[in-house]
């Protein structure tokens, strides 16, 4: 448990927090995406 904090606190060093900013605005845009892709197969199905 303490590792997995500490690997994550260095990733937070290495990253600046526009970057993660724009790492989680892609994470979120994707899974948007695949949410209206669903939602077409759904409908479509």
């Amino acid at each position: 448990m303490v590792a997995i904090k500490v690997e994550i606190e260095k990733l937070d060093q290495e990253y600046t927090p526009g970057s993660r900013k724009a790492f989680w605005q892609m994470i979120g845009i994707i899974a948007l995406f695949i949410i209206v892709i669903l939602a077409i197969i759904i409908a479509l199905a």
